[in-house]
């Protein structure tokens, strides 16, 4: 299974369809504030069009699949898009964030959720 995601989707879609692939993760979009270009902030407003963020040099196109990395679907988001996306894992009944195992597939980050969730 592949989600493939494109200028016109909006951030809500993209976690949604995230969501429902991988069950026991979820993305969050940042983005860097007009005041401090070192400060990422969470993007709330879940009906903007991921396209408005595009670099325009960039394709405007993400494939994610189960053999992604959190490492490399976040460095897909940055380039193309300039967001930060965060994955976090499920464990019982927090949301942890998976920046110590960014090396792993998503399909490896649901599978310890669904694993944690169980015990």
């Amino acid at each position: 299974m592949k989600l493939v995601i494109d200028d016109n989707a909006t951030l809500g879609i993209i976690q949604d369809d995230f969501n429902r692939m991988f069950p026991f993760l979820k993305v969050e979009f940042y983005g860097l504030s007009r005041e401090n270009d070192h400060n990422p902030r969470m993007l709330k407003d879940k009906n903007r069009v991921i396209g408005q963020f595009r670099n325009k040099k960039q394709a405007g196109k993400i494939i994610i699949d189960e053999h992604t990395t959190v490492e490399d679907l976040d460095e897909h988001f940055n380039e193309i898009y300039g967001l930060q996306a965060l994955i976090y894992r499920k464990s019982g009944k927090a949301w942890l964030k998976t920046t110590l195992t960014e090396n792993w597939t998503l399909e490896e980050q649901n599978n310890q959720g669904k694993d944690l969730h169980k015990g």
